[in-house]
């Protein structure tokens, strides 16, 4: 609690004056506090830095996403670091020596222990029984089991214990055996049970005045998911009536949030009168979707305050352009059978260039 506490202090200066030196600050304090923890007792350390994380992210002074490199970058490469060492640790006799109770075990985790902390941990929730029964069905072990039977296994070999040798064995077949187990049926079970994503393209468009509704709804012919982000309230009423899901985007709020709004999406088109606006968006957007994914209104040279990139792939034509030409008549065609199912929007009566 005292790392956490300082932690919170270190990323509250570093988000005011120097937001680079969040990841540097948690690794530097993340670390200090393992030591310090393993110092005054074995092993504490772990409990330590968990109990950090849960500290940190139940509060609401600081934004963590200021750690998102230091757990997308730092973290995945040590627990790929961990996990070939944890493997190369087990010999194939070993795990033949242990298999069948192994198997067993895996067996009594997936089908009794699971549905049973699930029952007990979601009871009174706000979760549909469909929807628990797919969280019960889903608990693939990983690092933190290996970490700790990697540890453990060591220090009880070394005090000689029967069996200690065993731990190790047990705990890669429960982690191999449980994601072979869950990675082949998610996708079954989450579909029979009805909670199941489209599994298709989910288009973002962002923006709500009558010809990107237009759009919208020639994408949503077209059998492609669509999601409309505008915050006028008669532009949200006029998509729901056409019925598409349109509400506030909350991109911006946190990492967190971004990530929930943006599930299920796979391509976005900023279609907003703004080309400033248009631009930071679609800067965003690419981190999460990739620069193929993503396109936005070609700004007008000589209304936006920014200065557009240069070699800017996945421009449309320009608002001005676009409104003019659907109000001579050209007509918004779309589909989703470009290479690897790409959305493709074709806008005839406008010139070939467009």
């Amino acid at each position: 609690m005292a790392g956490a506490g300082l932690l919170r202090v270190l990323l509250s200066e570093a988000q005011r004056h120097a937001p680079r030196q969040a990841v540097p600050l948690t690794l530097a304090t993340v670390v200090a506090a393992l030591v310090c923890a393993d110092l005054i007792r074995d092993d504490a350390g772990f409990v330590a830095t968990t109990a950090m994380g849960v500290a940190l992210a139940n509060q609401r002074t600081i934004d963590v996403s200021l750690m998102l490199e230091f757990q997308q970058t730092l973290v995945q490469l040590l627990v790929g670091v961990l996990f070939i060492l944890i493997a190369a640790s087990v010999s194939p006799a070993d795990v033949e020596r242990v298999l069948p109770e192994a198997l067993a075990l895996v067996a009594v985790m997936a089908l009794v222990i699971r549905p049973a902390a699930v029952a007990l941990a979601t009871r009174g929730s706000r979760l549909t029984l469909r929807e628990r029964a797919f969280v019960a069905w889903m608990a693939p072990r990983g690092i933190v089991a290996g970490a700790s039977a990697s540890a453990f296994a060591l220090q009880l070999s070394q005090e000689g214990i029967a069996g200690a040798t065993d731990i190790l064995p047990i705990v890669f077949v429960a982690i191999f055996g449980s994601v072979v187990l869950y990675g082949l049926t998610a996708v079954p079970v989450a579909r029979k049970l009805g909670v199941a994503g489209t599994g298709g393209s989910v288009a973002l468009i962002v923006g709500g005045h009558a010809w990107a509704l237009d759009i919208a709804a020639a994408l949503r012919r077209a059998g492609v998911g669509v999601r409309v982000w505008t915050g006028d309230a008669q532009e949200q009423t006029a998509a729901r009536a056409a019925g598409i899901d349109a509400d506030r985007g909350r991109m911006m709020i946190d990492a967190v949030t971004r990530e929930a709004e943006l599930d299920e999406v796979t391509d976005a088109l900023l279609l907003t009168r703004s080309d400033d606006f248009n631009a930071l968006a679609a800067a965003e957007l690419r981190l999460e979707l990739g620069h193929d994914h993503v396109q936005r209104l070609a700004p007008d040279p000589e209304s936006p305050y920014l200065v557009p990139p240069e070699h800017e792939d996945g421009l449309l034509p320009s608002y001005a352009e676009l409104t003019e030409a659907l109000a001579d008549g050209a007509r918004v065609e779309a589909d989703a059978g470009g290479p690897g199912g790409a959305l493709r929007l074709s806008f005839p009566a406008l010139t070939p260039s467009g």
